[in-house]
C-alpha cells in the first residue's frame, strides 16, 4: 500500500486476498502461515490487484470470475480477520479478468483487461465504464496493462500471442503504438518505469 508500505497484498489460484503487515512477521522463514486480513470474496483464480495511489486502504482486485472488486480495509474489524463483502462489485469481462490498475494521477479511475481483448475504463464515482475500444487489435486474450506514472492518458496492454500496445485512452481507435512480436510467447505482465515514464 502506498500510504503503508509495510502492508502487502496477495491473491492467489483460489481468488483469496492475503493482506499481511511485514513488520508483524519474522524476518526468518516460517511455516507457519500468518495472516492479517482475508478478503474473500472472489469465485475463482485471482490475477490482478492494484492499491490506490490517493486514498488509504483502497485495492482493486480481479479474478478469472470476471468481475473486478473494490475493497476498502480501512473497515476492516480486529474482532473478524475475514472480510467478504467488497465495497463494490465491477463487471469487467465474462471470459476472465486478467489485470487491474489504477490511473496512478487520478483517485477514481482506473483500467481492466481480460480474454475478451477489450480495455475497459471506469470510473469509481459513477460505477461505470467511461470507455473501451473494439476487440480488434488483441488476440487470444490481453494478460496486462500499466498507465504511464506521467502521461495519465498512456496506456500500455500486452496479450498471450506476444503483441504489445500504446494506447492514447482518449482515442481508442487504434493503438499508436504496436509490435506484434514483443516476445515469442505469452506476456503475463507489463509495467512502465516510475523513474524514466
Amino acid at each position: 500500500m502506498p500510504q503503508k508500505p509495510d502492508l502487502i497484498s496477495t491473491i492467489n489460484n483460489n481468488g483469496e486476498i492475503f493482506i499481511f503487515d511485514k513488520t508483524k512477521h519474522s524476518s526468518q522463514p516460517s511455516d507457519e502461515f500468518k495472516f492479517e486480513i482475508k478478503l474473500n470474496s472472489h469465485k475463482k483464480e485471482g490475477f490482478g490487484l492494484s492499491w490506490n495511489n490517493f486514498k488509504e486502504g483502497l485495492l482493486l482486485s480481479s479474478s478469472i470470475d470476471g468481475v473486478t472488486k473494490l475493497w476498502d480495509i480501512t473497515k476492516y474489524s480486529k474482532n473478524c480477520k475475514i472480510m467478504d463483502t467488497p465495497t463494490n462489485n465491477f463487471t469487467t469481462d465474462s471470459k476472465g479478468t486478467n489485470d487491474v490498475e489504477w490511473i496512478p494521477t487520478h483517485n477514481s479511475i482506473f483500467g481492466t483487461v481480460g480474454e475478451d481483448n477489450i480495455v475497459k475504463i471506469f470510473d469509481t464515482r459513477t460505477n461505470s465504464i467511461l470507455k473501451q475500444n473494439e476487440p480488434t487489435h488483441h488476440t487470444g486474450g490481453i494478460n496486462a496493462l500499466s498507465f504511464n506514472h506521467e502521461n495519465q492518458f498512456c496506456l500500455a496492454t500486452a496479450d498471450s500471442n506476444g503483441v504489445l500496445n500504446i494506447w492514447d485512452i482518449r482515442d481508442f481507435s487504434k493503438p499508436i503504438f504496436q509490435t506484434s512480436k514483443a516476445h515469442n510467447g505469452s506476456i503475463s505482465t507489463i509495467s512502465f518505469n516510475e523513474n524514466k515514464p
